[in-house]
């Protein structure tokens, strides 16, 4: 694993933080691991949770320079964006920018498994 932040990389002993990190969310959800689907959506559910919390912490508002890039499309981001924008303001009424706005900022990977409606809908949204 190669970690940078502020291009500098950083060596096993600045890992800390992750390694933690990664322990905190090694014991997934019983409804997603006893039934299997642990690789099939847990990972694009992580995905969505980790880009919805970033938005609603406004973090790519408080940080403009900084490239946040979401994972696997961003999970079902797209797909909840309009239902975010509707509660965002009584769920979180300190954000200044609607999700959808902030999820602008945001950068994510193509990494769909050959989805092309999911694809399209990603580059809609932008």
């Amino acid at each position: 694993m190669v970690l940078t932040v502020l291009k500098y990389l950083l060596d096993s002993s600045s890992w800390s933080i992750v390694h933690r990190q990664e322990r905190r969310i090694a014991l997934p959800s019983p409804l997603i691991a006893n039934y299997g689907l642990t690789w099939p959506i847990g990972a694009p559910i992580e995905d969505t949770i980790s880009a919805t919390q970033l938005i609603f912490k406004s973090i790519p508002v408080r940080y403009p320079r900084i490239k946040i890039i979401n994972s696997h499309l961003g999970g079902a981001l797209p797909m909840l964006l309009q239902r975010l924008d509707n509660q965002y303001r009584w769920a979180a009424p300190q954000m200044t920018e609607p999700p959808s706005t902030q999820a602008r900022r945001m950068w994510y990977d193509t990494v769909g498994h050959f989805h092309v409606p999911a694809l399209r809908l990603r580059v809609v949204r932008r």
